[in-house]
């Protein structure tokens, strides 16, 4: 699949557009299991349940600029 030729410093190869059907048809594939098979809920962000994987810390305006004035 060829993406953003028109910048290329010469000209690309030649070549038909099935890569770009194969790469499209791919990525629908993947799209469409991992929306069946529930596989798009798995993130590290978050647990099964959807509770976050670590709390937030909220740091206090003193100490975001102590560490502001560290760096």
């Amino acid at each position: 699949m060829r993406v953003n030729v028109q910048g290329a410093k010469a000209p690309p190869p030649k070549g038909s557009r099935i890569g770009f059907v194969f790469a499209v048809l791919r990525y629908l594939a993947s799209m469409t299991w991992s929306r069946l098979s529930g596989k798009y809920r798995l993130n590290p962000f978050f647990k099964p349940d959807g509770s976050p994987s670590a709390e937030p810390l909220v740091l206090s305006p003193g100490q975001r600029t102590t560490l502001r004035s560290d760096v």
